[in-house]
């Protein structure tokens, strides 16, 4: 309390005889105020080099996902035809998961440190938001499943049917928070980067991520279950 009170003493907000008469859930409102006005008059300078990060993530995020349409679209080709090209298939995976590694790095560091100090949690999340954060969870939790997923026709071993229906599942669940993540996070990018100014602008490149993640993802899907679960019949 004595401590409260001394950095109330220091604030022209709140004087000492109008909190003589208070009460201790007032006076620690009154602090707990004037940190946080503290913390953000020293934290003003910074938000420049935040927004800074924030646009370079953004042209971050949209390399990511031309690397992840192209690694899909190839994945997905090869899996349907039969055709593989290794170089290829390996140069646009390892671009991907480089680059995602850093995206989810930066991410973090956006996530942590950009607060004014008050809570990690956002009061007013709406269901994008929600949706762009569980998608991330489960793409870092499940992208070493994917990554070794199809290490087996390296070797020539044949999957067992348990092995082969979890990871189907699993790649199912992998690439659904893949294409669910860029469509809600597409227009985000661009709006950082200043790019889309209107929410006319913002609704259309919405309307785009939706209908090429749809495509894409349902193609990608019917692929990766014909290929482990077809000669399970």
């Amino acid at each position: 309390m004595t401590g409260i009170l001394f950095l109330l003493q220091r604030t022209e907000h709140v004087r000492l005889t109008a909190c003589a008469g208070a009460s201790q859930a007032a006076v620690r409102e009154e602090a707990r105020l004037y940190i946080r006005f503290r913390f953000a008059r020293s934290y003003a300078p910074k938000w420049g080099i935040f927004m800074k990060v924030k646009k370079c993530n953004a042209i971050l995020g949209l390399a990511i996902i031309a690397a992840v349409l192209c690694h899909a679209g190839t994945m997905t080709y090869s899996l349907i035809t039969s055709w593989y090209s290794l170089a290829v298939c390996k140069a646009l995976a390892h671009t991907a998961v480089s680059l995602l590694f850093v995206h989810i790095l930066t991410s973090l560091c956006i996530f942590f440190f950009s607060h004014d100090g008050s809570s990690l949690r956002y009061p007013r999340m709406n269901s994008r938001a929600v949706i762009q954060r569980v998608t991330a969870l489960l793409m870092i939790v499940l992208v070493h499943l994917h990554i070794g997923a199809y290490s087996h026709m390296a070797t020539g071993e044949t999957l067992s049917r348990s092995q082969a229906v979890v990871t189907c599942l699993t790649e199912c669940l992998y690439l659904i928070s893949v294409f669910l993540h860029i469509s809600v996070s597409f227009s985000k990018a661009f709006i950082t980067l200043g790019l889309a100014g209107s929410s006319k602008t913002a609704r259309r490149l919405d309307i785009a991520a939706y209908t090429v993640c749809t495509a894409a993802g349902l193609a990608a899907l019917f692929a990766v279950i014909r290929f482990f679960l077809g000669g399970l019949a």
